[in-house]
């Protein structure tokens, strides 16, 4: 991205969705807003699909998830699940994420020149073997727990995929990510300090506090994915007795502070029946 198009993007299209993010909080400007952007949206989707062999599969795939995002903020806002302090940074970031166009990126055209395709748009990584539980099955202790990277590999890691794939995602994994401690910094210190970034962090929940979910809405860029089985007894029977209590309460906590979050469930022939819903 050239110097004049960062600068550009930071005088008027960062404060312009600053703006915008405000007027969500109005129930009436909100329906006006998510209708119109729904709209253009959908004839964006319908175009794309009407000449699918001439665009490639990724534009049709981000204005699928742009749609599923303004859904989830107009839900969120109107049922009063998302707090202003995180909407202004998770909106501004899927937005750039979105809309900003990767071909005006100098280190996106090169990697394309090199390799014929576009770099990763996101990035998984997990900063540490070690868990405070011991899930049947689980690859996190296939492996020394105690193994991890420090906290200056998983800087530079992601400092260069930003510069030379211009991610705008990263994905962190475990073990359990909010165990991770290096030079003195956790997990959430990565998150701050590359807060240009959205992060999604797949969490068993059992280590959130009410102290943690300030921190979360503060920082406003980081997603948490809670993991489990199912219901109680599936959860349970897995992860330990009592975890899946310990993850509701720890998803009460998040969604009072206005923090979204998210669940993640492996499919297996134990759970599938629970898990996904069966057609009528």
């Amino acid at each position: 991205m050239s110097d004049f198009f960062k600068k550009l993007l930071s005088i008027v299209f960062i404060p312009l969705i600053s703006v915008i993010t405000r007027l969500l909080f109005f129930a009436r400007l909100r329906t006006i807003f998510v209708r119109f952007t729904k709209n253009r949206l959908s004839n964006r989707l319908l175009k794309i699909r009407q000449n699918s062999n001439n665009r490639p599969k990724i534009e049709e795939q981000r204005t699928m998830l742009s749609l599923a995002i303004v859904d989830t903020v107009d839900r969120l806002i109107g049922k009063g699940g998302l707090s202003p302090e995180v909407s202004q940074a998770s909106i501004r970031l899927w937005a750039r994420a979105l809309l900003t166009p990767r071909g005006s990126n100098r280190a996106v055209k090169r990697f394309n020149q090199q390799h014929g395709c576009d770099p990763p748009w996101f990035l998984t990584i997990s900063p540490g073997h070690a868990c405070n539980l011991a899930c049947q099955g689980c690859y996190a202790s296939s492996g020394q727990t105690d193994s991890q990277l420090s906290w200056s590999s998983l800087d530079r890691i992601i400092t260069e995929a930003k510069e030379l794939w211009d991610i705008k995602l990263v994905v962190l994994s475990g073990g359990e990510p909010m165990l991770y401690r290096s030079e003195g910094k956790d997990v959430l210190d990565i998150v701050e300090k590359h807060s240009d970034l959205l992060f999604l962090m797949f969490t068993n929940g059992t280590l959130v506090s009410k102290q943690l979910t300030e921190r979360l809405a503060e920082l406003g860029n980081l997603t948490p994915a809670f993991s489990v089985e199912g219901m109680a007894e599936r959860t349970d029977s897995r992860r330990g007795s009592g975890v899946f209590e310990t993850v509701v309460n720890a998803m009460d906590l998040t969604g009072r502070r206005g923090v979204p979050f998210g669940i993640s469930v492996t499919v297996t022939h134990d759970n599938c029946e629970e898990v996904i819903p069966k057609s009528s």
